[in-house]
């Protein structure tokens, strides 16, 4: 997968990696000091992964 990443798309992949690490970041911070919404965070952020394991499961079901 990461080989069919061309070199204009370099910048999107740049930016979505660092959503990921800011959302990663933010719940890390919540939960280390045990904010009432981290548990909220740490829903979305695990949510991420719905859609690719659906799309994984519907093509990949035998």
């Amino acid at each position: 997968m990461a080989g069919q990443i061309t070199e204009p798309q370099i910048p999107l992949v740049a930016v979505g990696a660092g959503l990921y690490v800011l959302i990663r970041f933010i719940e890390a911070y919540s939960l280390w000091h045990y904010k009432k919404w981290a548990l909220w965070v740490s829903a979305a952020s695990g949510a991420i992964y719905i859609p690719f394991q659906l799309l994984e499961l519907c093509e990949h079901v035998t």
